[in-house]
């Protein structure tokens, strides 16, 4: 029996795919029960040899699949319809989970208690730069940790931060059953599945094993030409109207969880707009999509960032406050980052 199925999509990953496979390797899940359904997204680089020498090298664990470029979303989708597995995850190819991590989450947390098996269980996850991975420590990666919830996830989606699907383990009956599946978003469809998760009532059981490592090594947030801001800019729009519909609609008992998505979108979706420098007129158009949103940006920056946090909540008010906090966090702060990634 295939007791838990690893989808892994992959796209242009030559450079990270190696650490991502030789992770999942050193589960300490016993031969047999698991496996590596990898989806090959239409990658133009040597993705596909790296996938085709770990499918003969271990070919009881690695299944290649191969479709035309079609997105993240397609790509689970996809990895899903052949999983065998009684549990099934999802992992990005340039991210990795911590040595026995798998089976730590399944010997200690995947029969629940009180007699209910519950249908999704989560764990934590550890942004990781390529510096915080040169010079962190080993004991950092042993898997351990506590029940921290078990209960009905509308109740979870409403007290816990759930941007992420990749942090969490999921029985596929559940999702075949409530024909659960990922929406072709460009960004965000991690929380709309949650969402939908959400309102099919699973039984969750969160814990606070920190097993995934959520890799920063040449993500697309450090990028900043107006060809890749501009459709993010309309995919957090888009989303924001998704919740606004939601919380609108017939299942209020959400309505914490979704306003909390809202929340947080609003200083992710302005920050952004700090990136290119947009004409006043552009400024008036993004801004105005946020702007009676924009008390929320003061009330999440507390302690030391409470300072930006107003400088955020001025920038969607005032064009003169945009660009200056555009220089500020645009140049000063990115010309840093840029100079540390090199």
């Amino acid at each position: 029996m295939i007791q838990l199925s690893i989808v892994v999509p992959v796209y242009n990953v030559e450079r990270f795919l190696p650490r991502c496979l030789d992770s999942l390797l050193r589960q300490g899940l016993q031969e047999g029960t698991w496996e590596v359904v990898c989806v090959n997204d239409g990658s133009t680089d040597r993705s596909a040899e790296v996938l085709a020498t770990y499918a003969e090298a271990h070919p009881d664990e690695f299944r290649i699949l191969t479709q035309e470029n079609q997105g993240v979303a397609a790509a689970r989708n996809a990895g899903l319809e052949v999983a065998r597995g009684e549990w099934i995850t999802f992992v990005d190819s340039d991210d990795y989970v911590v040595d026995g991590g798998f089976r730590y989450v399944l010997d200690h947390f995947c029969e629940g208690t009180g007699g209910r098996k519950p249908d999704m269980v989560t764990y934590w996850m550890k942004t990781m730069n390529p510096y915080q991975l040169a010079h962190h420590k080993a004991e950092e990666d042993v898997p351990t940790g506590k029940l921290l919830f078990e209960g009905d996830g509308a109740d979870f989606f409403n007290r816990a931060e759930t941007n992420w699907v990749t942090n969490r383990l999921l029985r596929r009956r559940f999702l075949l059953d409530h024909q659960l599946r990922f929406q072709p978003l460009f960004m965000g469809e991690d929380v709309l599945l949650l969402f939908h998760i959400a309102l099919c009532h699973p039984h969750v059981v969160q814990t606070s094993c920190n097993i995934y490592r959520y890799m920063q090594d040449n993500t697309i947030s450090y990028v900043r030409s107006s060809a890749n801001l501009v459709p993010k800019l309309q995919a957090m729009l888009h989303r924001m109207d998704l919740y606004d519909a939601y919380m609108a609609g017939p299942n209020p008992i959400l309505a914490r969880g979704v306003s909390k998505h809202l929340e947080s979108l609003v200083p992710f979706y302005v920050t952004r707009t700090l990136w290119t420098r947009f004409s006043r007129a552009d400024w008036e158009m993004w801004m105005g999509k946020v702007r009676h949103r924009c008390r929320y940006i003061s009330t999440q920056y507390r302690g030391k960032w409470r300072v930006a946090g107003w400088m955020l909540e001025q920038a969607v008010r005032s064009y003169p406050m945009y660009r200056l906090a555009q220089f500020l966090y645009g140049e000063v702060f990115h010309r840093f980052i840029r100079q540390w990634l090199a």
